[in-house]
């Protein structure tokens, strides 16, 4: 027989979606299928800042641990499209140092001057293919700043640091903007994450491990699985990490479930 229990999931946009959980008897295990009828979003790098509010009830203390100890950053690009170059075909990139900071103390800057974490703008290769662009990084507070800014301003600024760093003053402004906002991005909430001071690879096994965990996958079947960047030891912060996390917990469902059909059979 089956025995019909109902959970409440609560998505990473917050909304809250009705679960109901099948227990089925077979021999010392048990068959457990999770439904659910209205569900969107993600658990991403947001992770370490909503678990509570994400997860009921609360996760162990070992994974919240491991979760707290996650660093989480957020790094964008910016791509400018020019009808024609003001580069030479010799140039590579453009650097930016600004020469008042040799004895400045501080890692950021006044929210008015996020501009200057941009240290660079590098030529897209080759043109053929992608046009007269530029791209350029930025990354922490200064990043999620920019991204409450409008294209315009964010347009003009750069254009701006682009006349003042060349000496050019009839450098137009881009035809064409396009930037990423991974900080603002309700469903992110941060670019990737790395190790920060503190934690260390033995933290990102944890976050991996499946919930309930256990050693064989022929005990306890897993209800909470977990993959992304953030729990890839070796290639966390990197989207071929992120690829082959889902293909590891991909894999660990598959041996689930085969376990479960010879338990049936």
């Amino acid at each position: 027989h089956q025995k019909k229990t109902h959970h409440l999931l609560t998505m990473a946009d917050g909304t809250v979606a009705n679960a109901t959980k099948a227990d089925a008897a077979c021999d010392h295990n048990k068959v457990v299928s999770l439904t659910r009828s209205e569900a969107k979003g993600q658990i991403s790098s947001d992770l370490h800042k909503r678990h509570e509010s994400l997860f009921h009830p609360r996760l162990p203390e070992e994974k919240v641990m491991a979760i707290e100890k996650l660093g989480i950053n957020t790094t964008d690009k910016i791509f400018l499209e020019f009808e024609e170059p003001f580069w030479s075909s010799e140039c590579n990139s453009i650097q930016f140092v600004w020469e008042d900071e040799a004895e400045s103390e501080s890692l950021t800057y006044p929210e008015e001057l996020w501009y200057k974490k941009i240290c660079s703008f590098d030529v897209l290769y080759p043109p053929e293919r992608y046009g007269h662009v530029l791209s350029g990084w930025i990354c922490g507070e200064e990043a999620l700043i920019m991204e409450k800014c409008d294209d315009e301003t964010v347009a003009e600024t750069c254009t701006e640091m682009l006349r003042k760093f060349t000496g050019n003053p009839n450098i137009p402004k881009p035809r064409r903007i396009l930037r990423s906002s991974w900080g603002s991005n309700p469903n992110f909430r941060g670019s990737y994450s790395y190790t920060q001071v503190g934690s260390s690879g033995a933290d990102v096994e944890k976050l991996a491990k499946p919930l309930p965990y256990a050693e064989s996958s022929k005990t306890t079947p897993m209800q909470v699985m977990f993959s992304g960047e953030a729990t890839h030891r070796k290639y966390y912060s990197t989207t071929h990490g992120a690829v082959l996390s889902g293909q590891r917990e991909a894999a660990h469902l598959i041996e689930m479930y085969q376990d479960l059909l010879q338990c049936r059979s």
